[in-house]
């Protein structure tokens, strides 16, 4: 990990100057804006019938026009299952994540934008008349997707995010948007 870590930061350190000074212009509109958001859908974890609703809740701040950092709670598994008469089971999974998401206009009220970063996850499995099985771990976090502004402070966000690694988690999901231009 340490070591893809120090790739993405050497290869960040070396572009040209001329692509910084664009990307990285705090003078633009949509520069300094905070937001926030919530999305639901459909949830998909590397389980036998563990794909379930997820949602999660979300906030950012641009940085420049193009460049944002953005949190989240990920609400990624909660299904439930008769498995026997008598014995049910259960798996949970949620994480906070953190990324860098980076976006491109592509008409006035639409962009579209890429994001990595990593989340911090925790699930757990019970199955009457057997221990809770416990895991949790820190992975990366990779997605894509756009927002439609339908006003001047909200937007219509959908977007698929994986979560890659031990818990192999992906998610699609629909959304709303505020922002404080």
């Amino acid at each position: 990990m340490k070591k893809h870590i120090l790739i993405a930061a050497t290869a960040a350190l070396s572009t040209s100057s001329a692509f910084a000074e664009g990307l990285f212009d705090t003078s633009g509109e949509g520069a300094g804006t905070f937001y926030a958001g919530v999305s639901a859908g459909q949830a998909e974890v590397d389980c036998d019938n563990c794909d379930s609703t997820g949602w999660k809740l979300f906030g950012g701040y641009k940085v420049t026009p193009n460049i944002a950092v953005e949190g989240g709670y990920y609400s990624l598994v909660n299904a439930e299952e008769t498995v026997a008469p008598g014995v049910d089971a259960e798996v949970t999974a949620s994480g906070l994540g953190l990324a860098g998401v980076a976006s491109l206009p592509v008409a006035d009220d639409l962009e579209l934008f890429g994001k990595a970063g990593v989340m911090r996850w925790d699930a757990e499995r019970k199955v009457t008349g057997f221990p809770t099985d416990k895991a949790d771990g820190t992975d990366l976090l990779l997605g894509a997707g756009a927002t439609y502004m339908v006003g001047d402070n909200w937007g219509i966000r959908g977007e698929y995010e994986n979560v890659g690694g031990d818990l192999d988690a992906s998610m699609y999901s629909v959304g709303a948007t505020f922002s404080s231009l």
